[in-house]
């Protein structure tokens, strides 16, 4: 065994967690790993103006358990990360839960953010084909919504229930004017979907599309 997650996770391979793990300080992950939360809570490191949980070679995150991200920026994907399974949660001061600068793909799991669970950065890929997404209660002042999925560039969904819970002008879905979006088989109650991009739309029940910026 090793003495420490981080150790563990510099190994690569499949990791499981065998007891709940906080981690105390930025943790990056280099190489290859399958991490199973093995009905566990891991805690990630609150990083001071930046993410402190990076994704820089492939992670998979899987299994059941929690996965609670601390800090105004969460997890930040500079690799490829997949979600297969698990619990998220973040801190009340989160901005982001997911920065993608990478390539993202959530196939299953349950996330719940405060300002924005996925934020797709300009020029990368994320992908969504599951899972549960809620923005908790944030009255947005400043100049997005909060939302669950926030796309500055090419965002497909093909799976999926979103809620938003803001009491402001939330968007379950928001797409910035440079940004593309393609939705199908996607469930949302009584939402609506920000367009001020481009997006197709197949089988997308209880949602309204708002063109142009709100």
């Amino acid at each position: 065994g090793y003495a420490t997650l981080t150790e563990a996770l510099a190994q690569g391979g499949t990791v499981t967690l065998l007891k709940d793990v906080t981690l105390t300080e930025k943790t990056t992950i280099e190489g290859t790993v399958t991490l199973n939360l093995g009905g566990k809570t891991l805690t990630t490191y609150a990083q001071n103006g930046n993410y402190g949980f990076v994704v820089k070679g492939d992670l998979t995150i899987e299994g059941e358990g929690n996965v609670v991200v601390n800090g105004v920026y969460g997890i930040g994907v500079l690799g490829n990360l997949t979600v297969n399974g698990g619990t998220f949660t973040t801190s009340a001061d989160s901005d982001y839960m997911i920065g993608n600068y990478g390539t993202a793909t959530i196939n299953g799991g349950h996330f719940t953010g405060v300002y924005c669970v996925l934020n797709n950065f300009d020029g990368h890929t994320a992908t969504v084909t599951g899972g549960t997404f809620v923005t908790a209660e944030f009255d947005a002042t400043g100049l997005y919504e909060a939302c669950d999925l926030f796309a500055n560039a090419g965002l497909t969904v093909t799976g999926g229930t979103f809620t938003n819970n803001t009491s402001g002008d939330g968007s379950a879905i928001y797409i910035l004017a440079d940004a593309s979006a393609s939705l199908k088989d996607v469930s949302l109650s009584g939402q609506q979907i920000q367009v001020n991009g481009s997006v197709t739309v197949n089988n997308v029940t209880g949602a309204t599309l708002v063109q142009g910026e709100s």
